[in-house]
C-alpha cells in the first residue's frame, strides 16, 4: 500500500473530523448553584447578561415539590428581554419555549437547571426569583 503525504494528511483530517464529531462542546456561559438560606424556600438572584450570554443556575429538588421561576428585569429599557429553560435531572426540557413565569410539580429527585439567556436582546440586568415548596 502506498500512502502518500497528501492522502496521508486528508486520512489525518477526516480522523480528527470524525473523533470531534463525539467530542462534547461546552457551552458559553457560567454555572451557578443556587443556595438557600437556612430555613427559606426561597431566594432572588441578581446579576447581568451579556448578548447572546447564557447562565445556568443548578438547584436540587425533590420529586413532588413544587419549583416556582420569575425573571424580571430592574430599570428596564426598550429592547431588553430575559427568559429562561428549565431542564430536569434526565435531561428533559420542560418548557416548550424559553419563559419568563413557571411553577410546576417537579417529577424527579436531582439536580434542574435553569438557562437564563438573552433573547432577541442587548446586555440585561435581570432578577430571577426561585421558590422550593
Amino acid at each position: 500500500m502506498n500512502i502518500t503525504f497528501t492522502s496521508f494528511r486528508t486520512l489525518a483530517l477526516l480522523l480528527a473530523f470524525s473523533l470531534a464529531a463525539f467530542v462534547p462542546v461546552s457551552s458559553a456561559g457560567t454555572t451557578k448553584r443556587v443556595k438557600f438560606a437556612r430555613g427559606r424556600t426561597s431566594a432572588v438572584l441578581k446579576g447581568s447578561l451579556g448578548l447572546e450570554e447564557t447562565i445556568t443556575y443548578v438547584l436540587g429538588a425533590r420529586a413532588g415539590q413544587t419549583l416556582i421561576l420569575h425573571v424580571s428585569i430592574p430599570d428596564r429599557q426598550p429592547n431588553q428581554h430575559v427568559v429562561f429553560s428549565i431542564v430536569d435531572p434526565a435531561g428533559e426540557d420542560l418548557l416548550e419555549s424559553y419563559d419568563t413565569d413557571w411553577s410546576g410539580e417537579l417529577k424527579r429527585t436531582g439536580d434542574y437547571k435553569v438557562l437564563l439567556s438573552t433573547f432577541e436582546s442587548p446586555a440585561a440586568p435581570y432578577v430571577l426569583e426561585v421558590t422550593i415548596r
